[in-house]
């Protein structure tokens, strides 16, 4: 046994190894031990990647090198009185957070941040790692919430790229011209391929009614 004891419940409780299966990342949310943590598969060795604090983070995931950790995160609610990770401003899904958050953070293994993701009023969704490591890829939109933290809309609208070597994303698509060349309202859409090189990625867009695949990028 490398790791027992593993928390099962919020639904936020995920377990992600890296692609060479020497480390795993665990999230745990409980009172006394809130955060995400790595696992060293050989040794059994445990340290902190994040805490939770002021922000929570949870769905990490590797890159494809191995290198880092994208996560999502999302902030305390001001003047919040609810307990444990409901104090914290994410999208409630059927069986937790839908995967989307005020920022995407990326760290290395170590707990050092690498990058910071953010676009002023958004929710960031649907994170994808580009070919090679070499960034990201995600959706943006405004999110509502009503009176008792509930999302009235989430209208996501726009597609973006993100290098961990460059400054600031770049906005590669909108779902609004999808839709028109579509014929009808986007019920969901979803990253499904990276372009090599990390030039772009395939998009599964679904209406009302058949999918289909898109491609976006920078030169599309």
């Amino acid at each position: 046994v490398i790791r027992d004891n593993l928390p099962a419940y919020y639904g936020l409780s995920t377990v992600a190894v890296s692609p060479k299966g020497d480390q795993i990342v665990y999230a745990t949310y409980g009172e006394e031990k809130s955060g995400l943590y790595v696992v060293d598969v050989a040794t059994g060795t445990e340290r902190t990647l994040v805490e939770t604090g002021e922000s929570l983070s949870f769905y990490p995931s590797w890159s494809p090198d191995g290198k880092y950790i994208a996560m999502y995160t999302v902030y305390r609610v001001e003047n919040s009185q609810a307990n444990s990770v409901y104090r914290y401003d994410f999208i409630p899904g059927e069986d937790g957070s839908f995967p989307s958050g005020q920022e995407i953070t990326v760290m290395t293994p170590d707990g050092t941040v690498l990058k910071r993701f953010t676009l002023e009023g958004q929710y960031l969704s649907q994170l994808y790692w580009l070919d090679g490591g070499s960034g990201i890829l995600f959706l943006s939109g405004p999110v509502t919430f009503g009176r008792w933290g509930e999302v009235i809309s989430a209208e996501y609208d726009s597609v973006w790229i993100a290098g961990l070597e460059d400054g600031e994303p770049l906005r590669i698509a909108g779902l609004e011209a999808i839709e028109e060349q579509m014929g009808e309202d986007i019920a969901y859409v979803f990253p499904v391929a990276s372009l090599p090189n990390g030039a772009g990625a395939l998009l599964n867009v679904a209406g009302a009614g058949n999918g289909s695949i898109w491609k976006v990028s920078p030169s599309a």
